[in-house]
């Protein structure tokens, strides 16, 4: 996996990627809307703290491939977001490269969608 200048991501044919997101509070609402992939495994709840998932790229070079992960904080009683609460997304591939990405609250609904573009296979 690489990561582009644009922001974009870089996958190998038939590479497996691993989308993990961890909570610093619990519990972790994370959630996640991978396309195009050859397939993806279920969501695995490593721990109270922890989601992960992981998608395999497919064969042909140039598919588009995405994830979007949207993660939720909460509200206490008066209404305020505690100001140290986040996640933290981590994006590794099986045949190296990685990427992390942190959100903080507000919003109650925070994201990103991730983009990858299927490579070349190297000869």
């Amino acid at each position: 996996m690489k990561v582009l200048p644009t922001g974009d991501f870089v996958a190998e044919p038939s590479e497996e990627i691993t989308f993990k997101v961890t909570r610093k509070n619990t519990p972790c609402k994370a959630s996640f809307d991978c396309q195009g992939w050859a397939n993806c495994g279920p969501v695995i709840d490593l721990d109270d703290h922890t989601k992960q998932k992981t998608c395999k790229a497919t064969v042909n070079e140039g598919d588009e491939l995405s994830c979007a992960i949207v993660v939720g904080f909460r509200k206490d009683e008066q209404g305020t977001f505690d100001p140290t609460d986040q996640y933290t997304v981590q994006i590794t591939g099986s045949k190296g490269g990685g990427f992390n990405d942190k959100f903080t609250p507000p919003p109650v609904q925070n994201g990103s969608t991730y983009d990858f573009t299927v490579e070349k296979a190297a000869e």
